[in-house]
């Protein structure tokens, strides 16, 4: 590419940035038909681009409503197909729990994370806990979240980049994953992505409402994940690219002091309870920091998917990778040619908006506690958009609209293997087990925590009342109160799966339902198992025999007998001791 068409095309986007003039640039004193840049800044909304009919029309035209309802309702209709497919798991399952908790103990129990979330989630479940209810409130939250997406960029540069980066959003495959979960993570992307439109137009409008709304937004995304820490750093980071008279210092302060206080309880919960919450991640690798660059790439399939999807995701991370080095360019340019500005803050939004958080997990994990975990960084997913779109938007036509179309299925291509993964299964092994278990059959659930994900779908079965759950820390319980997997400690600290073979051993039979890998031989016995199945076994008196399995997804439902010829044999109504 021509170094002329480069320089062309970055006065191109700060005429947009409405700051040219003969005393930046004389080059840039006669914009480009149709730019409409001039008063780029002067309208809450949006300005003339060169999508829009005439220059100077004020707002939205139709083509720009047009625009926003066709991506609104794409993330819409790619978050909603198949809501209930995917079983319950751990994360959603526990989030329900807190939120059927009362009181505010409960909804703080997570160290403060996901606080706001789960009270959301109380008021919300009044319409039902079905996975479809549950997993509503997050399709919202994302198709709001790349609507305001769209409103930002559009504000930074002009509807093409807008509608270029909302759609790559759109069919990122880790977005649309994470629009159908029951977690806070589509709920923190909303809050960031309007954190950044309220400090635009704070920026633009000098007003102070949208400062302190910038603020509360900031605390209100804090409150729903505490990883939303860093994305506060990254919108501070790029005030470092504004000169002095760009920065209204006082109502900064106060947006800054807003956050401040609202956060306070949030991160205060977080350092009394430690990392006990987080405990279970593991040390920063090469591995962990390659799924999370995967992640960004749109890629939130397992590995050893079909080659066409490997191959995709693939193509999909080179290009964000290129998209962030052509982001960085765009911006160590525009601070060569025009200093600390507003031009140059516009391009440090997407690029600072992406490194301050992954250079920051980065450090933490390294010095403090592993922070790597790839969904996490689902907020960061906007700027990695945006950057993609710049980068599109460097080539000429009709090369970009090539580039774009590629980019757009090979994502969808992602999307539609992401509907696929996630499927752990749990629903399947309740509807097995209530098919065959007797009345009363004791039932020994491993990972201990899992109780929590298999219970919800078991209690939609007519067989719930019947079965005895056994639990590692308590001698019996059942349903629907199975206090032993709330919000206590003891969710954090099971006791060990030892501890639960003692129980099994009170009875001639049970059923074991895990999601550790078990292998076993003809006669029963078990030749190979991982994680707390493997201690389970290796304590659990040899006379039993594995007599028959199930595979349900990822969960086994086995049935382990006493050897008759042992000629030991306890009541099925007995009471562990």
């Amino acid at each position: 590419m021509q170094s002329g068409y480069r320089d062309d095309l970055l006065r191109y986007h700060v005429i947009l940035a409405g700051r040219s003039g003969p005393d930046k640039d004389p080059a840039l004193a006669a914009p480009p038909a149709g730019a409409g840049a001039a008063e780029f800044w002067r309208s809450p909304l949006s300005q003339p681009t060169p999508w829009q009919s005439k220059p100077g029309s004020p707002g939205f035209n139709r083509r720009d409503f047009a625009a926003f309802g066709v991506l609104v309702a794409l993330v819409l209709g790619l978050c909603l197909y198949g809501l209930g497919n995917r079983s319950i798991w751990l994360d959603e399952a526990v989030a329900l729990r807190i939120a059927q908790t009362p009181g505010w103990d409960a909804v703080m129990s997570d160290g403060g994370n996901m606080a706001l979330y789960y009270l959301f989630m109380r008021a919300w479940l009044r319409a039902g806990d079905s996975l479809e209810v549950l997993r509503l409130p997050s399709v919202l939250f994302s198709a709001a979240g790349a609507g305001l997406f769209y409103l930002l960029v559009r504000r930074l540069f002009d509807t093409r980049t807008a509608v270029m980066s909302a759609l790559f959003l759109g069919v990122n495959s880790s977005f649309v994953y994470y629009g159908q979960e029951a977690r806070s993570y589509a709920l923190v992307l909303l809050l960031v992505v309007a954190a950044w439109l309220a400090l635009a137009t704070g920026l633009e409008t000098k007003n102070p409402g949208w400062f302190l709304l910038w603020g509360a937004l900031n605390a209100a995304a804090v409150g729903s994940h505490l990883f939303a820490v860093l994305m506060v750093g990254a919108q501070g980071a790029s005030l470092l690219l504004l000169g002095r008279k760009d920065l209204p210092i006082k109502w900064l302060a106060a947006g800054a002091l807003v956050t401040s206080v609202g956060s306070a309880p949030f991160l205060l919960a977080a350092a009394s309870r430690g990392s006990v919450q987080i405990g279970w991640i593991p040390p920063i690798s090469a591995a962990s920091f390659r799924q999370v660059l995967w992640f960004l790439g749109g890629n939130n399939f397992e590995p050893g998917a079909a080659w066409f999807s490997e191959l995709a995701g693939v193509v999909v991370l080179v290009v964000v990778v290129a998209a962030a080095a052509a982001g960085t360019w765009l911006t160590t340019r525009a601070l060569a040619r025009y200093g600390r500005s507003l031009q140059a803050w516009r391009y440090g939004v997407a690029v600072l908006w992406l490194a301050v958080p992954l250079a920051g997990a980065v450090v933490v994990s390294a010095t403090v506690q592993p922070l790597l975990v790839p969904r996490f960084f689902t907020a960061v997913l906007p700027a990695v958009c945006l950057l993609v779109a710049l980068a599109v938007s460097l080539i000429p036509r009709p090369a970009s609209l090539i580039a774009l179309s590629l980019l757009v299925g090979l994502s969808l291509v992602g999307v539609v293997r992401s509907y696929s993964t996630g499927h752990w299964g749990w629903d399947r092994a309740a509807e097995h087990l209530a098919e065959v278990s007797r009345p009363g059959d004791p039932v020994v659930i491993l990972p201990a925590h899992d109780g929590l994900s298999l219970g919800y779908h078991l209690k939609k079965g007519s067989a719930y009342e019947s079965m005895r759950i056994l639990s590692p820390r308590e001698s019996t319980w059942r349903p629907p109160e199975p206090t032993v997997y709330g919000v206590s400690e003891a969710f954090f600290a099971p006791t060990s799966p030892e501890h639960a073979a003692r129980q099994a051993e009170l009875h001639d039979r049970f059923w074991l339902v895990t999601a550790d890998y078990t292998r076993w031989d003809a006669s029963g016995r078990v030749q190979e198992a991982w994680g707390e199945a493997s201690g389970f076994f290796e304590s659990l008196d040899p006379q039993f025999r594995v007599r028959s399995g199930e595979a349900a997804g990822r969960v086994g439902v086995l049935l382990v007998e006493r050897s008759p010829e042992s000629g030991r044999s306890v009541p099925a109504d007995r009471p562990p001791g």
